[in-house]
């Protein structure tokens, strides 16, 4: 077999993979064959063009000769899959008994109570520092 029906062949061959081939050699089976004319054996022998990285298919620069039985697979890694996330349930809070519930609520109110007064005994003194500015 010659050179020429040998490269047309293998063409055909990585055609029919179904991988990425690259543009230029998809588009033309001359660019094909002046691109690898240089890089084929002269004796055959059962070789086969395949990609060094099968992730990036059949590229000028990814691409050598190899035999059948002792062709090299690069094997490509799974990304590890992230590990769930475990969420902690939030703590129940512990039942508070009504006596404590109420005087809690009775001790609020009064702080309040308290705040409002303060509040109201402010504004009183500053209407009177007003008034007296304005008189």
């Amino acid at each position: 077999m010659d050179k020429n029906k040998f490269l047309r062949d293998e063409y055909k061959r990585i055609m029919a993979t179904g991988q990425f081939v690259y543009s230029a050699w998809r588009d033309s089976e001359d660019r094909f064959i002046a691109d690898m004319w240089d890089r084929t054996p002269n004796q055959q022998n059962r070789r086969l063009l395949a990609p060094v990285d099968p992730r990036f298919g059949f590229a000028p620069d990814n691409v050598e000769w190899q035999f059948p039985r002792i062709k090299r697979q690069v094997a490509i890694q799974p990304k590890p899959k992230p590990e769930p996330v475990k969420v902690k349930p939030k703590p129940r809070p512990k039942p508070v008994p009504v006596e404590k519930a109420a005087k809690k609520k009775a001790d609020e109110l009064a702080r309040r109570e308290a705040k409002r007064a303060a509040l109201a005994g402010e504004f009183r003194k500053w209407e009177q520092v007003r008034a007296k500015k304005l008189a």
